[in-house]
């Protein structure tokens, strides 16, 4: 195992001083690969997902993090974690945060220094044939130093990945959203890393189409984990029951009475979604909570897809204005897609007038903008935002509530 640089003490005392100052991880860019030992990454992603449950986290919450991504004894059990975690004795102090920083900084220069090592080592063959573009090395060499995670790519990694996509042998995963016409107007479904907000009155089919995208995604193995804020888990799931069955969940009386035929299809149905990766949650309305559960369950191989309805209920940390709240709350949403690259999809109400509440902000921070309008006995989808196609495009749906599906 050849040696590599690794700045032990500093990846211990920046770990020590975070738990002393959770603050550090909101005013200092921070990222689990400053840490090259695996025991001491492992402690800092505890502890950044402390911080995004509470701000003002302690060690036990750290522990009980460590415990909750089943890693604890990996890396030594309760003890072993505590030495680290206690390593300094400091009280809480601006001074906290200039030690902090500068171990930071030392920690990226030792980054680095690993960066700098393996990209050599991949170009070793074609710089000992004189083959290698010097240049193009030397600049990958010198982002090594950048405080983020950026990737670095030339326009050539760039064009050469767009050609492999157009001959199809770097194709990208697509995440149904159950229509058909949809998913080909959004170049084959939605994209990871991406946010999509259906838009209705109430009772307009918001809960239909993610109950759908839901389905769809089940049926191709992809784990979903679908966060109701304002249903309760099993009403989400005898939706989702209907829609796989093609037939309403009746009451016991109605099926004695009149549908009994129908019982088997309705339990098959309840037997095949209780074996896909499906996670339902209905007890969590604030939006620190919610980030959290997520990137817990994502690393967890947990949450190809994330559905969470509806945006409007997600309760703010902050003390704005409603507008603003929203703002913030979408921007976050819309991180969330980015950093676990994985599609995010919410719903949005719609107000007296038809549009979408606090709609500047939502659309603003939307990949896609999607409507249900209804009509007289018309129903339609409009796509009103699309990153990856047209927009202002219509096509006629009719909507089914009682099986929850939206039909083109």
């Amino acid at each position: 195992m050849k040696k590599v640089p690794i700045h032990t003490h500093a990846e211990i005392g920046a770990i020590s001083l975070i738990k002393i100052q959770p603050e550090i991880l909101g005013v200092q860019v921070w990222e689990p690969d400053y840490f090259a030992l695996e025991d001491h990454r492992t402690l800092f992603v505890a502890l950044q997902r402390a911080y995004q449950r509470n701000p003002d986290f302690d060690e036990f919450a750290v522990i009980s993090e460590l415990e909750s991504m089943g890693v604890l004894e990996k890396i030594g059990g309760k003890d072993a974690a505590s030495d680290i975690l206690n390593a300094h004795c400091h009280r809480r102090s601006d001074i906290i945060l200039e030690m902090a920083n500068e171990y930071r900084l030392d920690l990226i220069d030792y980054r680095a220094y690993r960066r700098t090592i393996q990209l050599i080592e991949e170009n070793e063959s074609e710089l000992r044939n004189a083959q290698c573009d010097i240049r193009e090395l030397a600049d990958k060499i010198a982002h090594t130093c950048l405080v983020r995670n950026a990737e670095v790519s030339t326009a050539k990694d760039i064009a050469s990945k767009l050609i492999d996509q157009m001959e199809g042998k770097d194709q990208r995963p697509c995440f149904s959203t159950g229509l058909v016409y949809l998913d080909r107007t959004l170049k084959g479904g939605m994209h990871g890393g991406e946010l999509l907000t259906v838009a209705s009155e109430s009772g307009g089919g918001k809960s239909i189409f993610m109950v759908q995208a839901a389905v769809a995604n089940l049926m191709e193995n992809k784990s979903v984990v679908y966060f109701s804020l304002e249903m309760d888990k099993t009403d989400i799931f005898e939706r989702m029951v209907a829609h796989h069955a093609n037939l309403p969940v009746r009451t016991a009386e109605e099926y004695k009475i009149s549908h009994g035929r129908e019982l088997g299809t309705i339990s098959n149905s309840i037997i095949a979604l209780q074996k896909m990766p499906l996670i339902i949650v209905d007890d969590i309305l604030d939006l620190p909570s919610l980030l959290a559960e997520a990137h817990r369950l994502h690393t967890l191989g947990k949450a190809d897809v994330i559905i969470i309805d509806y945006l409007q209920i997600i309760e703010s940390d902050n003390n704005d204005n409603r507008e603003q709240q929203v703002s913030e709350i979408a921007r976050r949403l819309k991180n969330l897609a980015t950093k676990l690259k994985v599609p995010v999809v919410t719903g949005s109400q719609l107000n007296d007038e038809g549009k979408v509440r606090e709609s500047r902000a939502i659309k603003q921070h939307s990949n896609q903008l999607i409507f249900i309008k209804h009509t007289g006995e018309k129903s339609m989808i409009f796509v009103d935002k699309n990153r990856r196609g047209p927009r202002n495009y219509t096509f006629p749906i009719t909507m089914d509530g009682e099986i929850s599906k939206l039909k083109e």
